[in-house]
């Protein structure tokens, strides 16, 4: 495995892990939704599992996601996701909120990427 699949796996596990604590599960609760034990939740979170495509489509579907929601991640900015974990947690919290206040946040969060990045 090269170590760009490594940090691959570790930041599909960060967000695993963010999005998981966005919903407020524990791990043995992701584990129990996705039919897997508490083990594997735990290293597929860490990175060092290399999970089969079914495993991930019940874990996406465990936390209300589609597949291919789970595993957007940039391949060619791998580095740039240091603290995915916490945007996919912050992205599950804002799920649960009204379509306006959604809105008012992404238009704040994308004024304040144009304002950084300038």
């Amino acid at each position: 495995m090269t170590s760009k699949e490594r940090e691959y796996l570790k930041i599909l596990g960060e967000r695993i892990r963010g999005f998981r604590a966005g919903r407020k599960m524990t791990q043995a609760d992701l584990a129990h939704e996705a039919g897997l034990h508490t083990v594997s939740v735990s290293s597929i979170e860490r990175g060092i599992a290399n999970s089969s495509i079914l495993t991930l489509r019940n874990i996406a579907g465990a936390l209300e996601l589609t597949l291919p929601e789970l595993l957007a991640i940039d391949e060619k900015d791998l580095s740039a996701w240091e603290n995915e974990a916490e945007f996919a947690e912050i992205l599950m919290r804002c799920k649960g909120l009204a379509e306006n206040d959604r809105k008012t946040i992404i238009e704040m969060v994308r004024v304040m990427v144009e304002r950084m990045g300038k």
